[in-house]
């Protein structure tokens, strides 16, 4: 058995899901314009263990969307994760949030030829700019997870490499419009849908067998790109 707890909160959605192994034997979420994740994920959580007949203290690991995603989701996640794994003394597995949106995609795709589709997965990071990754359909990393500014982008990456291409995530509307000349000459699927803990079982899984584990005292979020905060008006 391997029972694994998983949670993702690098969007508006706020999800929680257990595994054991790669079967799910419950999941919840929570979708919010602002930013309760802080409030709602913890009684996520425990809604998993009153649908289920197992114990907290019977898991196994901790498998958390480290991002890419909100600067405040992330850093609710990866706290709250590391808090289970320090109180429970278990592992903590750290999961690409993009990876878990591909997961939607990838675990439908019944194909003879799965490596003409591409699975290119995005999370709105406001203006022209996007948190992107591309992978095939037989689960092969193709482009890493990047900070992807969008006019600096050749889709023919995609479109010379792929004949169907699903464009996955929260980013759409905005990827719709930069990829409207293409729309009509290419196969590309849009699938609106954010980081959910649902897809994240095979992941934390390989990651669990593999004992690749993070560290509970020096793991960060993966936000890809320099944080800013505004300093207050106090403090000037």
């Amino acid at each position: 058995m391997a029972l694994i707890l998983a949670f993702d909160t690098s969007t508006k959605g706020c999800s929680a899901a257990l595994f054991d192994r790669e079967q799910c034997l419950a999941h919840t979420e929570a979708i919010e314009e602002g930013f309760v994740h802080a409030e709602r994920l913890h009684l996520l959580v425990e809604s998993l263990f009153e649908q289920t007949d197992r114990q907290f203290d019977a898991i196994e690991a901790i498998a958390v969307g480290a991002g890419p995603g909100s600067y405040t989701g992330l850093r609710i996640g990866i706290s709250a994760a590391k808090g289970y794994s320090f109180a429970l003394e278990k592992p903590l597995i750290a999961i690409d949030s993009l990876a878990i949106m591909s997961e939607s995609v990838y675990a439908q795709l019944k194909t003879e030829q799965p490596k003409t589709i591409g699975i290119f997965s995005a999370i709105d990071a406001r203006r022209q700019e996007v948190y992107a990754r591309v992978q095939n359909g037989v689960g092969e990393l193709v482009t890493p997870s990047q900070a992807l500014l969008l006019e600096e982008f050749d889709v023919r990456s995609l479109t010379n490499t792929f004949e169907t291409i699903y464009v996955v995530g929260d980013a759409n509307e905005k990827l719709k419009v930069f990829f409207a000349d293409q729309l009509d000459q290419h196969d590309f699927r849009f699938v609106d849908t954010f980081p959910q803990a649902l897809h994240m079982g095979r992941l934390a899984l390989e990651h669990f067998r593999a004992k690749d584990f993070e560290s509970t005292e020096y793991f960060e979020p993966n936000y890809l790109k320099e944080v800013y905060i505004t300093p207050s008006k106090e403090s000037k």
